[in-house]
């Protein structure tokens, strides 16, 4: 996924896949690690089936602190429902869909949401999920 924050301290956080940093991949359904469509790195996230997807949970963060979580992702199959998004950081899940489907990582779109602590949370579960559809999405 390579995903990063950004926040007033501009934390960053460096996804690596064979060492997730910040707690597991937490990873469901049909997905994998695999050097397929790789970007800024060796290997890639790939997801398959209805339903799967990662969830890693991002610890140190700060309450009451405003964060933007980014993915370069893609989907596989043009109209193929998938998404990136936040949850359980003490407010509603938010989340936005990956249209692109470019077959190199220079024209895959940035895709970002925008979210902020509560006022005792300081983790988030972050994700990339592919709703239904015969393609694959990667990140």
């Amino acid at each position: 996924m390579n995903p990063f924050f950004n926040s007033e301290e501009e934390w960053k956080w460096e996804a690596d896949h064979e060492r997730p940093k910040g707690g597991a991949w937490g990873c469901y359904g049909t997905t994998a690690v695999d050097t397929r469509q790789p970007h800024g790195g060796s290997y890639d996230l790939t997801a398959t089936g209805s339903g799967s997807g990662c969830q890693p949970v991002i610890e140190n963060l700060r309450p009451n602190a405003t964060y933007i979580f980014g993915a370069r992702a893609k989907v596989g199959t043009s109209g193929d429902p998938a998404s990136i998004g936040v949850k359980n950081y003490g407010g509603s899940q938010v989340s936005s869909s990956v249209t692109s489907t470019g077959y190199t990582w220079t024209t895959v779109t940035f895709t970002t949401v925008t979210f902020t602590t509560g006022p005792t949370n300081t983790s988030a579960s972050v994700y990339l999920y592919k709703d239904s559809g015969t393609g694959a999405v990667w990140g």
